[in-house]
């Protein structure tokens, strides 16, 4: 058991808390998941640590991943710049508030047009 400061808790929505398919590895794994899903439902964590997180070696960890997968619990994706996979835990729980988890409607990301431009202006001639 991990050594921490203060007491650590992990969401585990019920849909895949009974879920029949799943292994208790793969409860272990969506928890270790869960417990580190901070604001979002994104998880940056790679598998080594998730690995020692979820106390399984990491073939194991990769067979819980993949059942996951399969189930539609999480998802997975690879980031281009730090060539890093990202997990994202598909529940409503995990939403960052609590009016998207009501339902309500979410506001769209901003596309390439609606981003707010930058002009760099030209240095003054005075100051130099």
């Amino acid at each position: 058991m991990a050594d921490f400061q203060t007491p650590l808790f992990a969401r585990i929505p019920e849909n895949v808390l009974f879920d029949q398919e799943l292994t208790l590895n793969d409860l272990r794994v969506y928890g270790a998941m869960a417990l580190y899903c901070r604001q979002t439902n994104l998880i940056h964590i790679g598998q080594r640590k998730l690995s020692e997180f979820a106390h399984m070696d990491r073939r194991s960890l990769r067979r819980s991943l993949e059942n996951l997968g399969r189930r539609g619990h999480i998802s997975r994706a690879i980031t281009l710049l730090a060539k890093r996979t990202v997990y994202q835990l598909n529940s409503p729980v995990f939403l960052a508030t609590a009016d998207q988890r009501l339902g309500a409607p979410q506001r769209p990301l901003l596309g390439a047009a609606q981003r707010p431009r930058y002009i760099l202006k030209a240095p003054d001639k005075r100051l130099q």
